[in-house]
């Protein structure tokens, strides 16, 4: 795996990250794991 992600991994993750967190709206931490991670970069 890359740690580096180009635009469109972004975008496709973006969009996986929304329907977890519809989906796992009883973990908090993955969306708030996920925009730490978006501030990171």
């Amino acid at each position: 795996m890359l740690s580096r992600t180009t635009p469109q991994e972004l975008v496709r993750k973006q969009s996986q990250s929304q329907f977890k967190g519809n989906v796992l709206t009883m973990n908090p931490l993955v969306k708030i794991s996920e925009f730490i991670a978006l501030y990171k970069i």
